[in-house]
Formats: C-alpha cells, sequence, structure tokens
C-alpha cells in the first residue's frame, strides 16, 4: 500500500504540475495531466491497479523518452527520476494491488492452489 500511494502521490503531482504548467495549455499537456491524475488516483485507492499501473508505466517511459511532455518542474525532474517511478510502477503491475486496496475489497484475495497430482513425475 506504500509503495502505491508513494508513486500515485508522485504522479499526481506530475500531472497537477502538467495541468498548472502554463498558461496556454496544449491539447498533449491535458491529456498526459489528467491521464497521470487519474492513474494515480486509482493507484492510490488500488481500483484498477494493473490497467493503472501500466499508464503509468507507459506514461513514464513516454516522457522519459521524450515522447510526451514532461512536467514543468517538480519531484521527478530529471530523467532519471523518470525512469525510477516507470520502474517502481512496472513492479506495482507485477506484484499486484495488494490486501488493502479497492481491488481486494471487490474481487477478493486469490489463492494459488497446486494440486498433488498435477506435480507427480510422469513415468
Amino acid at each position: 500500500m506504500l509503495l502505491r500511494v508513494v508513486v500515485g502521490g508522485l504522479v499526481a503531482d506530475m500531472g497537477a504540475l502538467n495541468l498548472a504548467g502554463s498558461a496556454e495549455l496544449r491539447i498533449a499537456q491535458l491529456i498526459v495531466g489528467l491521464l497521470a491524475i487519474a492513474s494515480a488516483l486509482s493507484l492510490v485507492i488500488g481500483l484498477l491497479t494493473p490497467v493503472a499501473g501500466a499508464i503509468v508505466t507507459l506514461g513514464g517511459a513516454g516522457i522519459a523518452l521524450s515522447w510526451l511532455p514532461p512536467a514543468p518542474s517538480g519531484p521527478i525532474s530529471g530523467t532519471l527520476d523518470m525512469w525510477l517511478t516507470t520502474t517502481v510502477a512496472a513492479a506495482i503491475v507485477l506484484l499486484g494491488p495488494g490486501a488493502y486496496s479497492l481491488d481486494a475489497r471487490l474481487f477478493g484475495r486469490r489463492e494459488i492452489v497446486i494440486h498433488a497430482t498435477s506435480r507427480r513425475p510422469k513415468p
């Protein structure tokens, strides 16, 4: 939960700075800012965590590779910072939402059961 909250907070801050960055807002900045805020809030509350984490990962990679406009200033200012945030968001996608999330509340915890018969070596 702590990992989701920290990454979500950083990405929400980046999205808000992207929206408030300039007087004339380009359409790309508007889309990146709104998508960052929406996915960050989804990460923080744990709703659709794999989807939100994938959006943050792709958006972070796009900003780090200069495909998308970066936020004018803020806590994530350099390329290395953006790659770090992107890597952590990818880890969140792979780890899942965790026990304290809306995903766990709505869909329940998943338990993987490996039956003993399926582990026997075949002669």
